[in-house]
């Protein structure tokens, strides 16, 4: 084979290179979204570009000047864009969780901090919570909850119920971690599965709950039992090991709603399909629901500690002084004997 032949392949080679390395390099920057693969894409367009101009030469111009060192320094620097494309993306690959960690718990607190203003609000304005609970009842109340509060609470409930707001408030007002298990499940399923949501399609309810037991079990498992206001899904009653969990370290509080009034605001959320599993439009959405509820209602009765029936058209605020009320009747039995 003569050195021209070679050259023509040294250039073909670093042409193509050239040519894979443009295309990545605009995949990572539009998947990432990060800028800096800018970068990447001006390296990879202008060595593209040289790689199929010495091409064309050869091709057309039928020179006999010697392109091999010419070729083997583009080459060579496409070997190091390769290398530093991997490098770099392995890089992001092992921090975005955690930079996605950091800017949940930025929002966390953020949400914390507006929950605390609003309790500051209703507190300055003296109203009272629910027409129940009043300002220094409420300051007792959780007074008393932390000082007998030594394990965690788990909020049970059917989607659309509230559980997550409730829990935030409480957590809050009782200086208390929360945890919603679908952030545990978004972090276990990631990066084969985008959300929950997906995730539960793909393998029903029973392996989704069999999971979220597991996530459960993993992170007491790493902070200890002691005391936190956590966040299941509606349908972690499917997995009795998680439920067995939940019973053995913690008290299990049961989120409960009128059930009309329940359907219809998963009707305006346009809930209600995903909640039944209907796919046919002509489905009786109706009595689908209706059999849903009474099944999960029997669950959740045999499993929790506490029944708390919360208003649909209560504020949170107001929702959430109701379960502090009845965590506080609960607690106080518990200490009556």
């Amino acid at each position: 084979m003569s050195s021209q032949n070679i050259e023509y392949i040294i250039v073909c080679v670093n042409a193509l290179v050239s040519i894979l390395l443009f295309m990545y390099s605009m995949s990572l920057a539009i998947k990432r979204k990060r800028i800096v693969f800018l970068a990447l894409i001006f390296t990879s367009t202008t060595l593209m570009a040289l790689s199929v101009g010495a091409l064309v030469t050869m091709f057309f111009a039928h020179l006999n000047l010697s392109y091999f060192t010419i070729c083997a320094f583009l080459l060579w620097f496409n070997v190091m864009e390769i290398i530093t494309i991997a490098l770099f993306d392995a890089n992001l690959r092992h921090q975005f969780g955690t930079i996605e960690a950091k800017e949940m718990a930025k929002r966390e607190n953020s949400e914390r901090e507006y929950i605390a203003t609003m309790f500051e609000r209703y507190e300055k304005l003296g109203k009272t919570f629910n027409n129940k609970l009043k300002k220094q009842d409420f300051k007792r109340i959780s007074d008393f909850i932390n000082v007998n509060l030594d394990k965690p609470i788990f909020l049970l409930g059917l989607r659309d119920t509230g559980k997550t707001t409730i829990g935030r408030i409480i957590s809050t007002k009782l200086s208390q971690d929360f945890v919603d298990t679908d952030d545990l499940m978004s972090e276990r399923i990631r990066p084969r599965y985008k959300t929950t949501h997906e995730y539960f399609n793909k393998v029903g309810s029973l392996s989704y709950a069999e999971t979220e037991g597991l996530c459960i079990y993993d992170y007491f498992k790493a902070n200890g039992t002691g005391p936190v206001i956590m966040s299941v899904s509606w349908n972690v009653v499917d997995s009795e090991n998680a439920m067995r969990i939940m019973k053995k370290i913690g008290t299990v509080v049961h989120i409960d709603i009128d059930k009309d009034k329940l359907y219809r605001r998963m009707l305006r959320d346009g809930d209600v399909e995903s909640f039944i599993g209907a796919t046919d439009k002509n489905a009786d959405k109706k009595a689908l629901y209706n059999s849903m509820f009474e099944k999960y209602m029997a669950l959740y009765t045999s499993y929790s500690d506490v029944h708390i029936l919360t208003e649909a058209t209560d504020t949170p605020l107001e929702n959430a002084a109701t379960v502090l009320i009845g965590i506080n009747n609960y607690f106080s039995k518990d200490a009556n004997g």
